[in-house]
């Protein structure tokens, strides 16, 4: 795997294969709403900026306080194995499909998605939630 870097604290609200999360910019607090269209996955870990050094995909390129998208991504080949099994199987869509990192003071915030937009900012928790209900209400 490898990892292509682009510029960070998660929550979020989920819908029907629609993922949208917010991120917090420290400088001056904001929040950018970030959504991932036809999501396939996502998880979240406790795995922090103390502890980044010992991800796997630290020497290829992650860092804390960043976000990334994961070339040659294992996680992505595994789920793909996974969801082969299934009869309704659609090998277009799972070679759309790409691995986006959000790496946090705290957490990690993976997900497994055909695309990734900006959905606007906030100054709040409360109005960056508002806004991503907003969002998936109206799809």
């Amino acid at each position: 795997a490898t990892l292509a870097s682009a510029p960070p604290h998660p929550g979020g609200v989920e819908a029907d294969g629609r993922r949208t999360i917010y991120r917090k910019i420290f400088t001056p607090p904001k929040f950018k709403i970030l959504e991932f269209l036809q999501t396939a996955g996502y998880k979240l870990t406790d795995v922090g900026d103390e502890v980044i050094a010992a991800h796997p995909l630290t020497g290829r390129g992650l860092a804390a306080y960043g976000t990334f998208l994961v070339e040659h991504s294992p996680w992505l080949k595994e789920m793909q194995l996974v969801e082969q099994s299934h009869d309704q199987f659609d090998a277009e869509k799972w070679s759309k499909i790409k691995h986006f990192m959000l790496c946090f003071k705290d957490r990690i915030f993976e997900v497994l998605a055909i695309e990734a937009n900006s959905a606007g900012e906030a100054d709040s928790v409360d109005t960056a939630t508002s806004i991503a209900l907003r969002r998936l209400r109206s799809r």
